[in-house]
């Protein structure tokens, strides 16, 4: 699947949001708190969430299984930047895109989407910073899947 000389800027910033997951999963792995301290970090995202919907998920659903939760976070931003970084390094060492690359860079994007769309709705309300940066994220995320998936379908 041979892409655009324009969609270079395309994997920069995709590269640049795989690059953030990394870190992101990194500090989680070594910093052994993430897991144990999520529970109390999904209490006060329901104190006053806006969304009565958010609020009643994370303290019927996620609150109580917050141990499972934070693994599934924590590997999730992993295996997401690693779906995005591979095949952007495929990318950028053959200047096209295979279907199954498109395919994995889709997956990755996907997942990425997810977190930062669920933390957004979870955390948003807490700080401006909090609120723009996941929200500018997922938005990134949800057009690089649209472009991705318009790659994927018009390849041969």
């Amino acid at each position: 699947m041979h892409t655009k000389n324009k969609d270079w800027f395309f994997f920069f910033v995709a590269s640049l949001v795989g690059l953030i997951f990394l870190r992101s999963s990194y500090g989680k792995f070594m910093g052994g708190k993430f897991v144990s301290g999520l529970g109390g970090t999904l209490k006060h995202f329901a104190s006053e969430n806006p969304h009565i919907w958010v609020k009643t998920m994370l303290t019927d659903v996620m609150i109580p299984h917050s141990v499972v939760l934070g693994y599934m976070t924590m590997w999730g931003e992993f295996i997401s930047s690693i779906c995005i970084l591979v095949p952007v390094g495929y990318y950028l060492a053959k200047r096209k895109l295979t279907k199954i690359m498109s395919l994995v860079l889709g997956v990755g994007l996907l997942g990425g989407a997810f977190l930062n769309w669920t933390f957004w709705f979870a955390s948003g309300w807490t700080s401006a910073s909090t609120d723009s940066l996941n929200l500018l994220m997922a938005l990134i995320q949800t057009v690089g899947l649209v472009f991705v998936i318009k790659q994927y379908r018009s390849a041969k």
